[in-house]
Order: structure tokens, then C-alpha cells, then sequence
């Protein structure tokens, strides 16, 4: 295999972070999200969805702080 170049290294591992991002992005929010939207999840009214996210934010915290 050919040595690659410096700059063309730096490129390529941007490219990776960057879709290493939108996979966990994907994972975490956009995955659970259509579940929901397909099993036909819905909150009443505006207290329960806030309710709800706050849940959410706080299970998401959990993790991360699991993985530390």
C-alpha cells in the first residue's frame, strides 16, 4: 500500500469523525424517534411531550456518563 500524504491523512480521518457523528446522531435520536412514529406513540398534550423529553435527556445523560 502507498504512503499516504499528511494532508490527504487529515482529510480522510475528518471524513471518518464526521460519519462516525451522524451514526451515533442517527442512533440516539432518529432511530428511537421513528419507532415511536410507527407504533404510533403520541403525547396528549404539551406537559406529557415535556415530560417525556426530560426523561429522555436524562436516560441520554445516564449513558454518557456510563461510557466515561
Amino acid at each position: 500500500m502507498k504512503d499516504l500524504e499528511f494532508e490527504t491523512e487529515k482529510e480522510i480521518a475528518a471524513q471518518l469523525d464526521l460519519e462516525y457523528s451522524v451514526g451515533i446522531e442517527f442512533t440516539d435520536e432518529i432511530i428511537p424517534n421513528s419507532l415511536e412514529y410507527f407504533v404510533g406513540v403520541t403525547h396528549e398534550t404539551e406537559e406529557e411531550l415535556e415530560e417525556y423529553m426530560h426523561e429522555m435527556m436524562a436516560k441520554q445523560k445516564e449513558k454518557s456518563q456510563k461510557k466515561k
